[in-house]
């Protein structure tokens, strides 16, 4: 069982990188193209995103997971989002055929908009159901 200390510095270091990265990204900086290694093409802004986007699902997850009424659908979807964030980079990729996530085919990125939603939102719709089955309980 993880230390409530253990616990709130997990959750400080999943705020201290999500911020700045959300930061980064809305300002769409140059060097988000630019390529991780050299002779790669999988560009930094990608590698972020991917990041974030595990990240995200991880911090409802661990909230959900310590929390004294433990709901097993808000586990099940934050789970599910967080398998999804996990794999986000190789799913976009099997969606545009390649790392920088250009798409030929506007049924695949239509395909990659819903799976990349779904990192979102399923944490959120999580966290809406908690909410309001707490409602009215003392």
């Amino acid at each position: 069982m993880v230390t409530k200390k253990t616990y709130y510095f997990i959750q400080f270091v999943f705020l201290i990188v999500f911020i700045p990265g959300v930061v980064i990204l809305t300002n769409g900086l140059d060097f988000l193209i630019a390529p991780i290694f050299k002779n790669a093409k999988f560009p930094i802004g990608n590698a972020i995103t991917w990041i974030m986007l595990t990240i995200f699902p991880s911090f409802f997850f661990q909230w959900f997971r310590r929390g004294k009424r433990n709901g097993k659908l808000y586990l099940l979807l934050t789970t599910i989002a967080l398998i999804f964030g996990l794999s986000w980079g190789i799913i976009s990729y099997i969606f545009s055929g390649n790392w920088q996530y250009s798409f030929a085919d506007s049924t695949n990125f239509i395909l990659w908009l819903v799976y990349t939603a779904l990192i979102i939102f399923l944490p959120l719709i999580s966290l809406v159901i908690r909410i309001l089955s707490q409602i009215g309980k003392p």
